[in-house]
């Protein structure tokens, strides 16, 4: 019989809503999952974050049709991950069908940059975040990402022959990112480390907004970017050939990046500028190295020295599993 019946909406990120599903699925639930937003292109993106008015029309049109596909399925459990697209009327025609469903939310990013995440969270039963601050602000439950079970199979560190990146950086380039990048590479040259910078653009558009608006890429080429998503493979094989996590936060986040837990869960060491992320319970100076964003200082002998392990338990909390079993507890 199962335990009963999930529906899911959850950004395209990565596969994330695949890796949700499948968890849920695991333990017992068959879930109905469907992306969050109508659309991931990069326009469509933008406006929801700019100006949603211009999209109402398309997003409601697109909630309608499942709300239609799915209203007599017998739901246990109604999750929205993010909640930046869903309207306040979908999610009354949600509640109208599906009476005994408990509606969670979750929010991987700060109320500051999801407007929507305000208007709509009081029409749920359980609101969860990664943010501390908005926990504490909202009342909402707290809870911190997870990584996937392909980072607990990465090997520790191989021997230094083996090692193709002292430090690496793999994500999106936004705010300030470019700009402390720069200075953490010229760095590494200076102490003899190799440093590998895998940064990408979500269009071609956005690099010229930067580069000749926002005068945030300072010298930078096309060709030192990529405009396409990095498959989760490829992410797991640099990881495996590298030392250093380079991590950094968006400026109006306090909330750990998912690069931040997915570095715990493959043993490796970190260098962020989010600075909350001492009041963390894998929180381990000789693993993981706090910097100013403007005048980053990178301690050569903290590159060099070897991960100190943590306990079993802190490994496990992390975990996706337990993140799911946090979501619907």
């Amino acid at each position: 019989m199962g335990k009963g019946n999930v529906l899911l909406f959850c950004p395209e990120f990565y596969n994330f809503r695949d890796e949700i599903s499948n968890q849920l699925r695991e333990i017992g639930y068959n879930v109905d999952a469907y992306d969050e937003r109508p659309a991931n292109n990069f326009i469509v993106k933008a406006l929801i974050r700019i100006n949603r008015i211009f999209l109402d029309s398309y997003i409601k049109s697109y909630y309608e049709r499942i709300i239609k596909t799915t209203k007599d399925n017998d739901y246990r459990y109604i999750i929205i991950i993010k909640g930046e697209s869903v309207a306040i009327e979908s999610l009354t025609k949600l509640k109208r069908y599906h009476k005994v469903a408990k509606f969670i939310l979750y929010l991987w990013d700060s109320v500051k940059n999801d407007a929507n995440a305000l208007k709509i969270y009081t029409f749920f039963d359980k609101v969860l975040s990664f943010d501390r601050v908005d926990c504490a602000n909202l009342k909402f439950d707290f809870l911190p990402l997870f990584y996937t079970k392909e980072y607990e199979n990465i090997p520790m560190l191989p021997d230094v022959s083996h090692v193709n990146s002292d430090l690496i950086f793999i994500g999106t380039i936004h705010s300030d990112r470019y700009i402390f990048l720069s200075k953490i590479k010229s760095q590494a040259i200076d102490h003899g480390f190799k440093c590998t910078l895998i940064m990408v653009f979500q269009s071609k558009m956005l690099f010229f907004k930067m580069k000749f608006f926002d005068h945030l890429l300072p010298k930078a080429k096309m060709r030192d970017f990529l405009f396409n998503k990095i498959p989760r493979t490829s992410v797991i094989e640099l990881l495996s050939k590298s030392r250093v996590v380079v991590d950094v936060q968006h400026p109006l986040q306090l909330g750990l990046t998912i690069r931040t837990i997915e570095t715990l869960g493959a043993n490796r060491k970190l260098i962020t500028t989010n600075s909350d992320i001492v009041n963390y319970d894998f929180y381990k100076s000789a693993n993981i190295c706090v910097v100013d964003r403007c005048n980053p200082i990178i301690p050569s002998d903290f590159v060099t020295s070897e991960y100190e392990d943590l306990p079993a338990t802190i490994y496990k909390k992390y975990s996706i599993s337990s993140w799911v079993n946090s979501l619907i507890s």
